[in-house]
C-alpha cells in the first residue's frame, strides 16, 4: 500500500485570517438555510459540509463568529504558486476548495488555541498539529487486528509472511486509526461551529468545480466506482486490470472511473485521499456507499456493487 500526501503542497498556502464582526444570530423558530452539502452534493470535503449558505457582503465569502475569510484573499492564496500553472488552473477551478482549507485552519486554530495546550508562542502550523495528535495520541493496534488486515489482503504484501511485515503494519494501521479519528474531527467542524457560506458567490463558482469526472458520474443517476491511484504503485497496478474489466461488464449499470492522484491533486484531496489505492462507490443518488484503501479483489467489489441491485 502506498500512502499519497496529495494536499500536503495545499495546506502550506494556509495563513492566519483577520477578525470580523459577529455572524448574525438565527431568529428563534425560522427555517435553517440550506447547507453547501445539501445544495451542492460532493462540493465539500468535509469541513465545510454543514455551512448554512446565508446573503453576506460581496466581497465576503466565508463568516463564523470573529473569524472571515474574503475573495481577495482567496486570490491572494492560488496568486502565490507562481510556478506550477496546472495546480492554478486546477486551484482557479476549484475555489470553494481554497475557502474550505483556509476555513480549516482558522478554525482549528481557534479551537486549539480553546485547549490550552503548552504551545505558547509556537507558530500556527505547530499549535494545530499538536492539537490533532493529542486527540489521537491514545490509538493503539492489537495484534488481532493486524493479523486480521493481513489476512484480508495477503495480496499486497509479495509473499511475505506476517511476522515479517507486523512491525510496520501496526505502525501503519495506527497511522490510519489517528487519521481516521482527526478526519472526522476536521470534518464535523462545520456541524459544531456555525458557519456561513455566501449563497451567491458559491452559486457562481460552484459549476466549475463540479464538471469533473466523478462529480458529473454522481450526478448521472447511476451507481458510481471510482478507483483512485497512481501508475507505479504495486497495489494500484494490481487495480487497473480489474477495473479495467468491471468497466467494460458493468458499463450500461455503473459509471466505473480511474482517477490519478498526480494529474487531479485537488480532486483527490476533495474526496479525502491519503493513501492510495482508494476505492469509492456512489449510490444512484451520488450519495457515498462504500469506500476501501488499499487492493481489493474484484470477487469484493462485485459483492458491493450486487448490494446496490448489479448482477
Amino acid at each position: 500500500m502506498h500512502r499519497q500526501f496529495t494536499s500536503a503542497l495545499l495546506l502550506g498556502f494556509l495563513f492566519a485570517l483577520t477578525p470580523a464582526v459577529a455572524a448574525d444570530t438565527q431568529v428563534e423558530g425560522a427555517a435553517a438555510p440550506p447547507t453547501v452539502e445539501q445544495t451542492y452534493l460532493g462540493l465539500s470535503k468535509g469541513p465545510l459540509r454543514a455551512a448554512h449558505l446565508t446573503d453576506l457582503p460581496e466581497d465576503l465569502v466565508m463568516r463564523s463568529g470573529d473569524i472571515q475569510i474574503t475573495v481577495a484573499q482567496i486570490a491572494a492564496e492560488i496568486n502565490t504558486i507562481e510556478d506550477q500553472p496546472k495546480m492554478r488552473e486546477q486551484l482557479n477551478n476549484n475555489l470553494f476548495f481554497v475557502l474550505e482549507l483556509l476555513a480549516t485552519r482558522a478554525l482549528l486554530l481557534k479551537e486549539a488555541q480553546a485547549a490550552a495546550l503548552d504551545t505558547a508562542g509556537q507558530p500556527d502550523p505547530t499549535v494545530i498539529n499538536a492539537y490533532l495528535e493529542s486527540l489521537a495520541a491514545k490509538v493503539q493496534v492489537t495484534e488481532q487486528e493486524a493479523r486480521a488486515f493481513f489476512n484480508a489482503n495477503a495480496d499486497m504484501f509479495g509473499g511475505a509472511t506476517y511476522e515479517q511485515v507486523a512491525t510496520n503494519l501496526q505502525a501503519y494501521l495506527r497511522n490510519e486509526k489517528q487519521q481516521a479519528i482527526v478526519d472526522a474531527h476536521i470534518n464535523s467542524l462545520s456541524e459544531r461551529i456555525p458557519v456561513e457560506v455566501n449563497a451567491v458567490w458559491l452559486q457562481q463558482i460552484a459549476p466549475a468545480a463540479l464538471d469533473t469526472s466523478v462529480d458529473r458520474a454522481r450526478r448521472s443517476g447511476k451507481p458510481t466506482l471510482v478507483d483512485f491511484g497512481a501508475t507505479g504503485c504495486t497495489a494500484c497496478d494490481l487495480m487497473a486490470p480489474i477495473v479495467e474489466q468491471l468497466r467494460a461488464q458493468y458499463s450500461v449499470q455503473c459509471n466505473v472511473l480511474f482517477v490519478s492522484v498526480s494529474e487531479e491533486p485537488v480532486l483527490s484531496a476533495r474526496y479525502g485521499i491519503n493513501s492510495i489505492p482508494v476505492q469509492i462507490l456512489f449510490d444512484k443518488d451520488g450519495k457515498e456507499f462504500f469506500r476501501h484503501i488499499g487492493f481489493l479483489p474484484k470477487e469484493k467489489i462485485v459483492a458491493k456493487l450486487a448490494e446496490l441491485g448489479m448482477e
